[in-house]
């Protein structure tokens, strides 16, 4: 029975072992189906390259027996050699995978030796091979977090790789005169969507949470013959926010369904506490504006003096979840990927009015102003105090 490997050998690399030629071919991308059970998934394979004849090589961890989850490639690491001191022709390469698995190093690492390892979320958006007859001569990779890598020299001649979905599966070659004379890739293929499920860890820590002062308001009336009455109606809007580290997800280029929900601030028996409301929606952050408003009204009797808080409390938090990122193909077929990682955020919300009276001998000390700004020009300063103040007496 042909296996998933034996298929996946059986590619145009072989096409060029009889001979010797030393020309760059570039063969049309092919692609293969890994089917089971549960899904079928395409994979698509470039290569270029000349002869062949010291030995080829294909590695793709998914088409091993018991793979769990879904490795993908996370470090590329490339041998090369010199002449005059400059970077000439690739001598070795060798990949990691997400699950740590590393392959051998295909042909040799004696020389100089670069790597690029691909961070949580990153994807590659662009790829080049750099050839000179008859060996290979650089890799160059972009992603989506903006970051370049080239390993190797100038080129002869450069071919772009197209890599679909951007998430590298493997890679496959063939060594000539002790350099790599073939490379070659296998990617996953383009998506349809994008499905992100998050769960919370925990709750966020309540103690983040503090109170805010709107407002205050004044109801002097020691002078007066009359009760004194106070009528409220204020508002505010507030906005809760909230991002979380897969926004990545969103620069795929495909629709993307999120399942998490939103945090807000609600009344507790011992003060607030956070609150979560599931949600789906198209966004790995979110940001919804609502409004609080204060209301009532209150009498201050003749000879009286009260002051009334208007407040509201605000909360800015940091929370962990674990997260799973199903990739869907074009062709149906879904991968999941499973990751950690950690939010950020702030709610607002809970108006609260708070009334109390002040004695006669402490009115000076409860009177003092709201916080506020005003643009002031330059010779509107007031002058610099340069001499001590209150009880210093030092000099």
């Amino acid at each position: 029975m042909t296996t998933m490997h034996d298929q996946l050998m059986k590619t145009s690399i072989h096409t060029t072992k009889a001979i010797l030629p030393l020309f760059i071919t570039t063969p049309p991308e092919a692609h293969y189906i890994l089917s089971s059970s549960l899904y079928t998934m395409v994979i698509h394979h470039w290569e270029a390259g000349s002869a062949n004849s010291e030995g080829t090589f294909s590695h793709c961890l998914l088409t091993e027996k018991d793979v769990k989850g879904f490795p993908t490639v996370k470090t590329i690491g490339v041998w090369y050699d010199t002449t005059n001191n400059e970077p000439y022709s690739l001598e070795g390469i060798q990949i990691e995978y997400s699950n740590g698995t590393k392959t051998p190093v295909y042909d040799r690492n004696i020389t100089n030796y670069y790597s690029f390892t691909l961070e949580d979320g990153e994807f590659i958006t662009d790829m080049t091979v750099g050839t000179g007859s008859p060996l290979m001569r650089s890799i160059s990779i972009n992603t989506n977090r903006g970051r370049h890598r080239k390993f190797g020299s100038r080129d002869e001649i450069t071919h772009s790789v197209p890599v679909h979905s951007g998430f590298l599966l493997g890679i496959t070659g063939g060594i000539l005169y002790g350099c790599i004379s073939q490379l070659g890739f296998y990617f996953l293929e383009d998506l349809a969507g994008v499905a992100v499920m998050i769960n919370y860890t925990a709750m966020p820590d309540p103690s983040t949470i503090g109170q805010i002062q709107f407002d205050r308001i004044n109801g002097d009336n020691r002078d007066g013959k009359n009760p004194l009455q106070i009528d409220i109606a204020r508002s505010e809007e507030v906005t809760n926010s909230f991002t979380t580290e897969e926004s990545w997800t969103e620069s795929l280029g495909v629709s993307v369904s999120v399942s998490d929900g939103f945090f807000g601030i609600g009344e507790a028996s011992a003060g607030t506490e956070y609150t979560y409301t599931e949600s789906k929606s198209n966004s790995t952050s979110y940001s919804e504006t609502h409004k609080i408003e204060w209301k009532g009204s209150t009498t201050v009797d003749p000879g009286d003096y009260t002051v009334i808080d208007l407040l509201y409390y605000k909360g800015y938090f940091e929370i962990t979840y674990t997260a799973v990122i199903t990739l869907i193909g074009k062709s149906g077929s879904k991968h999941e990927l499973s990751r950690s990682g950690g939010g950020a955020g702030v709610s607002g919300g809970v108006a609260t009015i708070k009334q109390f009276h002040v004695p006669s001998n402490q009115t000076e000390s409860i009177l003092f102003s709201m916080p506020h700004e005003k643009t002031l020009e330059e010779d509107e300063l007031p002058p610099n105090t340069n001499h001590s103040v209150g009880g210093n007496t030092n000099k």
